[in-house]
This record gives C-alpha cells, structure tokens and sequence, in this order.
C-alpha cells in the first residue's frame, strides 16, 4: 500500500498514514493497493468502509472552501491528516455489510466505489451533492449544511439517482433516509415533502416500485435476492396531501448485501 499527497509519499504503519501540513486548494491523495478491496478511512473525521478500486489506484481531490460545508467541523482542516488505509481480504469483501457506504466518494470520479450521481443538484451547492447520500450520516430533521447535508433536487420531477458500485455485488435489503425538515415559514407551509412512490431500477434490468412515508426514521424494503451492478431511484413522486414548499431530498441510502467474489 502507497499513500502520497501531491507526488509525495507518506509515511505510515499499521494501516495509519499522516499528514502534518495543513491542506490547500488543488491538493490531491492519491492511494495505491496492491488489491481491489481497501479499508478505507480518508479522514478521522468520516466513516470507514470497505471500497473498490478496479484499477487498485485512486485519486482523491481534498475538498477546500465551500465544499467542506457537507463535511464534520474538522475535517480536511484538523492537523495531522489522519488515512486509515489497509488491504481488504476476500473474506472481508464477501462479508454482509451496506455496499453504498462511501465516504470517500466525489463527484466526476471513476476509480473508487460505491459511486453516487443524479441528474440534478440544487444549485450545484456541495450540501446537496448525490454523494451526501451515501456518506454515512443520517440527520433527516433538517437541510442545508452539515450535519443536515442530502442529496437534493430542487423542485423538480424529473429527478433521478445513480448508485454504481462498480462490480457484480449480491443484495437483499434496501434502507432509505427521506430528509424531513419540518420547519414551517410564515405562510404556513413545511419545508419538506417526501416521494410516495419511487421507482427502483436495477442493472440486471428487474424493477421494483417503493411506496414510503412522510418519516424521519429509516424505511427498510426487503428486495428479492440479485446480483447487480448498479441501480437507479426513478419516477419519485412528491405527495402534495398538505401545505408544504415542495421539496423532497435524500439523507441516506443503504443496499446491504455482500460482494460477489
């Protein structure tokens, strides 16, 4: 395992590698395994996972400015920049675990999964970014910067999410984190709505229609047993059953299951 930042190796042990200068704009970690499966923690900030690198390379563009608003306070600033990185077994890759999980992922990227996007960003603001959704953290009661960042789409009904993790995983169970903020304005109405329906497209071309609930709990749907690639949330239709601004937003999305080794 090779960790540097900027062409720089660091030094580490134990799976822990540090970094002892303070981030800039345009730095970049980049992470070489000598296998596909890595633990990985990008900062002791976020949550680890087990993710896949199909090349056994990865780049990672250290946020900066604004886009540490969908960050933990800490993170990317906190000197010394702790990685936790380390091989990950083929037992520990076909374990049962949520798949989505990704705290390392960005947008545009091609060479680390889970991967997240969706045709729609308010905004184009970091906080609603599709990569929020898959992040780890799960405060639905709010919106906007962290703790409360979501994947958002605005006012829209075209909306679609994209979740690609990148090889053949077997899963089971889907658990969906609706955002809920209910904070009323001066006209009465609730920030948030929910989608009642959400159509769920998999790679192995098989469908599945969601129904939530206005909750700010976690929803669980139970899937038939497939092995896929990806999958796409589709046709989300917002409930209009009461005074609300209109908008609908992801927290949290978790596919658990286990990788097809």
């Amino acid at each position: 395992m090779k960790i540097s930042v900027n062409g720089s190796a660091l030094n580490g042990a134990n799976g822990l590698w540090t970094y002892e200068k303070p981030f800039a704009e345009g730095d970049c970690i980049e992470i070489c395994s000598d296998t596909n499966y890595v633990h990985l923690k990008i900062d002791q900030h976020l949550p680890a996972s087990i993710v896949y690198l199909p090349q056994k390379r990865m780049y990672f563009k250290v946020p900066t400015g604004d886009r540490l608003t969908a960050y933990p306070p800490g993170a990317f600033t906190e000197s010394p920049h702790v990685i936790e990185c380390a091989a990950a077994t083929e037992q520990e890759a076909g374990a049962y675990r949520n798949l989505a999980l990704n705290a390392a992922d960005r947008r545009g990227q091609s060479d680390c999964f889970p991967h997240a996007d969706a045709n729609f960003v308010t905004k184009d603001l970091p906080y609603f970014e599709s990569r929020n959704a898959i992040d780890g953290f799960c405060q639905t009661k709010g919106h906007g910067t962290f703790p409360y960042q979501s994947w958002g789409g605005g006012d829209r009904d075209d909306l679609e999410y994209h979740l690609d993790f990148g090889r053949p995983v077997l899963i089971d169970k889907m658990v969906l984190y609706l955002r809920s903020d209910d904070t009323i304005n001066a006209q009465g109405e609730l920030h948030d709505t929910y989608w009642n329906h959400i159509t769920v497209k998999f790679s192995d071309n098989s469908e599945l229609t969601l129904s939530p609930v206005k909750t700010n709990a976690p929803q669980v749907f139970m899937l038939e047993e497939k092995i896929v690639t990806r999958l796409t949330l589709c046709n989300l239709v917002r409930d209009r059953s009461f005074p609300n601004r209109g908008f609908a937003a992801l927290t949290q999305i978790e596919v658990y299951g286990k990788d097809k080794i």
